[in-house]
């Protein structure tokens, strides 16, 4: 299954966009949010990569 999300966020809290081992991520949040809506894992692929605290009005 393949979907196209559009998103907002604020990334004070968090390290970046990818994951990262000991660091919260956006990705990693991502991909934690869809594995409890859907059921299954998910691997969230990000249209590029975000510095630490960065926030983004529209990602894709």
């Amino acid at each position: 299954m393949k979907l196209f999300l559009r998103l907002s966020f604020l990334g004070t809290a968090y390290c970046g966009y990818h994951v990262q081992e000991n660091a919260p991520s956006i990705q990693k949040v991502l991909n934690e949010t869809a594995e409890k809506v859907f059921g299954f894992p998910c691997d969230i692929v990000g249209c590029s990569r975000t510095d630490s605290g960065v926030h983004a009005e529209e990602f894709c």
